[in-house]
Formats: C-alpha cells, structure tokens, sequence
C-alpha cells in the first residue's frame, strides 16, 4: 500500500520543485506507521530503519515528481542521552531541498515511552 497521505489527492510541489511542506507530512507517517506501537529492542533497530526508509521513499515515489530523493534514518535508545543531527547540501535552492524530522514530537508522550527516538531526514533533487 502506498504511504502517501491517504484518503487524499497526491500534492505538488511547488513550481520550484522540493517542498518540505509536502515532503514532511510523509516522513512523519512512516513514523507513525513503523515506530507508533513499539518500543526500543536492539535486535529489531535494523528492521525499524529499513522499513521507515522504505516507506518514506515508498510516499515520496508516489508523488510522481521528477524529483530524486535521499532518505535517511537513525534510531537510538531514548536513555537521557543527548541526540543531535544536522544535514547540509550543497544544491540548487530554488528546486533541491532537505527537511528532516524527530520521532516522537515532544507533546506525543505515548510514543515518548517506546524509550527510543528517531530522526529521518529526505533531500530531494530536481532532474
């Protein structure tokens, strides 16, 4: 099935190409639809990040853009330790971009018990 926001028309981007508007609603869905009812377990990590990367590329696919996306994941046991995260490019700012998003929000605290966290981060590319 597809992750693309369900129950609605596929959007555009924009004239320019990659829109985090757009990108970002996707990204947290497959959060969602992976992490929402698990906690941390160090054994399934690389099947967590496998499938958030497949179903993120999987929405953004979907859109049906002449766009090529990057996706990325990390998850980490949520312990009190301090997680930072930072992507850089170097692109055309008028049609490339990169929007990244943590799991779970602050104000989720049932997924802040799973005990982990999340970071996922999409670059997209104009062709």
């Amino acid at each position: 099935g597809s992750t693309a926001l369900q129950g609605q028309q596929a959007p555009r981007m924009s004239d320019y190409g990659f829109d985090a508007e757009v990108v970002e609603p996707i990204l947290k869905q497959a959060l969602d639809e992976v992490l929402k009812q698990e906690s941390y377990a160090d054994a399934r990590v690389p099947a967590f990040v496998d499938e958030i990367c497949a179903k993120a590329m999987e929405g953004l696919a979907d859109l049906g853009l002449p766009i090529k996306f990057v996706v990325s994941c990390t998850v980490m046991q949520s312990n009190g330790s301090g997680l930072n995260s930072h992507a850089n490019m170097h692109s055309d700012a008028r049609s490339d971009g990169c929007v990244m998003v943590k799991w779970p929000e602050k104000r989720n605290r049932e997924a802040a018990a799973s005990h982990m966290c999340c970071i996922v981060t999409a670059a997209g590319f104009a062709v």
